[in-house]
């Protein structure tokens, strides 16, 4: 700890000293453990704070060092370095923090985030190892990974960086299986949030066609989930994806399925009005399709009338939302023109 305090270029109780970064960035090599990490991202945080004169010169440095230096994730001694099997895979800087987060105390948390948001801006091109490790690391502790979640949508804001999240080994895994049941609230807002960033991005067309089975399989169990706010949040998704434009192959394929189509008519019978009213929101979709199968029009006519009458009137305090209303009722003269 006493050559990363001299990096830092401080004593312990010296917040506003100036940091060496070439020593410091030598010291993280040498010594890459936690507790050196929760200083690095001390010193930094100091630096970046608005009242710094050179910030903007210290950030750019800062930015570079941290994103072009490796290191190892442990001490390599001789024997590791003649077999090549031993030899672990060195990992960055930011790796490192992110893995270390979920030891920190929470308002640690939130300035090892803030810091590193600031580092990755603008977003640079990123690995999947980012993303993988990125994602591990908010499952393992859910609620505490928390001030994780607006790190990762921003580095989503690169398209390039979108197609690496979404095709890493744990988004459908983790991201898209594990984080949306969560019985915590903030966790679920937090991992839809992700998800509708990435999923409603340009890039993500190709990757829901190209996975559309994994993908919906997955999909369709949330839609599925005893937690009220997960079903919820899961209709308002797919409402959203379902009607980009950038997803039309998606959205056809997707109303064309009869297995789909039910589950969106039990989710209109959810004893919850607002699950209700999502649901109605993709159940429109399949109704006003000019193309239906022959089997979709089938399901439809089997149950018209009851659908008409539960449509009639339904959802009035709504009316005045959007084109809500008109939607309403041409869902309902086109049930009954079947």
């Amino acid at each position: 700890m006493a050559g990363l305090l001299k990096a830092l270029g401080r004593k312990s109780s010296d917040a506003k000293s100036k940091i060496d970064l070439p020593l410091l960035i030598s010291t993280l090599r040498s010594s890459p453990s936690p507790p050196n990490l929760a200083s690095l991202i001390t010193g930094i945080d100091v630096l970046l704070s608005p009242d710094s004169k050179d910030r903007k010169e210290k950030l750019a440095e800062i930015r570079e060092a941290m994103l072009s230096t490796e290191c190892a994730a442990g001490a390599e001694d001789d024997a590791s370095e003649s077999d090549p099997t031993n030899v672990k895979e060195p990992m960055s800087v930011i790796e490192l923090c992110i893995e270390t987060l979920p030891s920190l105390e929470f308002e640690s948390k939130k300035s090892t985030s803030q810091t590193l948001l600031q580092i990755l801006t603008p977003p640079p091109p990123l690995p999947p190892s980012f993303y993988t490790l990125l994602s591990t690391t908010q499952n393992t502790s859910p609620p505490s990974c928390l001030p994780l979640g607006n790190l990762l949508r921003h580095t989503l804001t690169l398209p390039q960086n979108n197609t690496t999240f979404l095709t890493s080994p744990t988004f459908l895994t983790l991201t898209l299986t594990t984080l949306p049941i969560s019985p915590n609230f903030d966790v679920l807002s937090d991992v839809f949030s992700t998800l509708k960033t990435s999923l409603n991005a340009g890039t993500a067309s190709s990757f829901l066609e190209e996975k559309y089975e994994s993908f919906f399989d997955r999909f369709e169990v949330l839609l599925k989930s005893d937690n009220y706010v997960t079903r919820r949040f899961s209709l308002q998704l797919l409402s959203t994806v379902l009607l980009s434009r950038c997803n039309f192959n998606v959205m056809m394929r997707y109303i064309s399925s009869t297995d789909s189509l039910k589950i969106t008519m039990n989710l209109l019978r959810d004893p919850h009005t607002n699950i209700q009213y999502e649901a109605f929101h993709v159940f429109k979709v399949f109704v006003v399709n000019p193309r239906k199968s022959p089997e979709i029009i089938r399901i439809l006519k089997m149950n018209q009338e009851k659908l008409s009458e539960f449509l009639k009137g339904r959802w009035e305090e709504r009316e005045g939302e959007g084109n809500f209303k008109e939607e309403r009722e041409l869902v309902r003269k086109t049930l009954e023109e079947l």
